[in-house]
């Protein structure tokens, strides 16, 4: 917002790997702050918001819902997210 003010310029939009940096470490302190259990069942609403409107969201979804863990659950982020920067995201849908 600052630079709007100053400049009068929207800034780019966040790349894909800020994204899924910034979304990695909001899934690590939602599992430090509720506790494993209950982070990996909160942290399901915000990977939908986060992989919303993105390629192959629906399977991404699909899979990461079903992760038990917190490791489980950041390591399938950080392949979907992965998998977009590199440009493969529709092999991740095999996997749902």
């Amino acid at each position: 917002m600052a630079h709007y003010l100053a400049t009068g310029e929207h800034l780019p939009p966040p790349t894909l790997p800020e994204v899924r940096d910034v979304l990695l470490g909001h899934l690590a302190h939602l599992h430090a702050f509720y506790g494993e259990e209950s982070g990996v069942r909160i942290a399901r609403k915000h990977l939908g918001w986060y992989a919303k409107d993105r390629p192959e969201n629906a399977a991404f979804r699909a899979v990461v819902n079903r992760a038990e863990s917190a490791e489980a659950q950041l390591r399938l982020t950080r392949d979907y997210f992965d998998a977009l920067v590199a440009g493969a995201a529709s092999d991740f849908a095999s996997a749902a």
